[in-house]
């Protein structure tokens, strides 16, 4: 049976056997499959707790700004009425898109599956009833 080296995207080298007759190609291309079906690492302890702390701080900050809404869209909607158009300025972008574009930029993490999805938008709903207090 031959046997071929095949080296991951993370540098990593295997060596990958192959049935009689197989090319290169072919292995590579089954290495690839076992690459891409295999779990991936999973996170540490201070990576984990950091990430939490990171989404937590964006659902704080979109739910905020999505309760927040209840009253800038009707007084961004009236302005943008209005406000009369300029070439090359964009019309103006509701409060909870902006939130979400400041998280992206302050570098927060976004949910990864469907749990971090569910639990962060608890998390946003919890926090924009909080600010409603």
């Amino acid at each position: 049976m031959p046997v071929f080296e095949v080296t991951s995207p993370d540098g990593q080298t295997f060596e990958i056997t192959a049935p009689e007759g197989a090319t290169q190609e072919q292995a590579l291309e089954f290495a690839k499959l076992k690459f891409a079906a295999a779990p991936k690492t999973e996170r540490g302890i201070p990576e984990s707790l950091a990430r939490q702390v990171g989404l937590t701080a964006r659902a704080g900050m979109e739910g905020l700004a999505d309760t927040a809404q209840l009253v800038t869209e009707p007084l961004r909607n009236v302005t943008d009425v209005l406000v009369p158009e300029r070439p090359g300025q964009p019309k103006s972008t509701p409060l909870g898109v902006q939130a979400a574009k400041l998280a992206d930029w302050m570098g927060l993490p976004q949910p990864e599956n469907k749990l971090e999805r569910v639990v962060q938008d608890t998390s946003k709903l919890m926090a924009g009833t909080g600010g409603m207090q």
